[in-house]
């Protein structure tokens, strides 16, 4: 999202959006949709904060879309001769989802329907241009191949790995991340591997005991450390009362 915010205009100090962007993991495993990740805009001065959040949304928009990219093989794979019709329809989904999102003109009309024009400031937000890069992309691209590669890494260190057709289930996995039901996505993502390990030939045990620990490493230890430096952060920043005191 830095990279984002930064070919928009958005400029904020690079160690605070770090700061945040843990925090933000933190508070998004407690909060549904993920919203807690919206602290990631505090770093930005206040007048920039409305198209920073659009950006964000903009970004988790790509997430959405981009594992549903990946999904195509596990779509072939799973379900097979309509796997084709569904891979037509993530395409066709993928295409139409991020022209819109980038067009100012169809946001605009999404906010005719849902009454936001009557709020002038949501208005003229929801009409802003969100300019992307090839950097960005890359860089989105690459975010996702090395969770990927982790996951894989998790799997091949429990078990080796005789069927690579496993690699396919983990975007429809991931798929769960998107929203969390329970807290961090935990249990339903773990079912969910489990569920579908056996018909790529990966033990269920395997699958949900590799997504926990992919969790565990990108998540909840990141989040931790988040709380940790803005608890230290706040701390350094308090006003002290000694002088007062004396």
């Amino acid at each position: 999202m830095a990279q984002l915010t930064r070919t928009n205009g958005m400029n904020a100090s690079g160690k605070e959006i770090a700061r945040t962007a843990l925090l933000g993991l933190a508070v998004g495993l407690i909060t549904p949709v993920r919203l807690g990740e919206l602290v990631g805009v505090a770093p930005f001065p206040r007048p920039d904060r409305g198209r920073a959040i659009l950006s964000h949304g903009y970004d988790r928009l790509y997430e959405l879309f981009a594992v549903l990219v990946f999904s195509l093989p596990a779509a072939f794979l799973l379900l097979g001769w309509a796997g084709r019709l569904v891979s037509l329809g993530i395409v066709a989904t993928y295409g139409v989802g991020i022209a819109m999102a980038q067009s100012a003109y169809w946001r605009s009309i999404f906010g005719g329907f849902s009454l936001l024009r009557k709020v002038p400031k949501l208005d003229a937000l929801l009409s802003t241009i969100i300019a992307t890069s090839p950097v960005y992309w890359m860089l989105s691209i690459t975010y996702f191949l090395t969770g990927y590669l982790l996951l894989m890494c998790f799997i091949v260190g429990i078990e080796p790995i005789h069927d690579w057709h496993a690699v396919f289930i983990l975007p429809v996995v991931t798929l769960s991340n998107l929203i969390s039901i329970t807290i961090g996505g935990l249990g339903v993502r773990e079912g969910l591997a489990a569920a579908l390990s056996p018909s790529v030939g990966l033990a269920r045990e395997v699958a949900a005991a590799a997504f926990f620990l992919s969790f565990f490493s990108t998540r909840l230890i990141p989040g931790i450390v988040g709380l940790m430096w803005t608890a230290m952060s706040t701390k350094r920043h308090a006003p002290s009362t000694q002088g007062s005191a004396a």
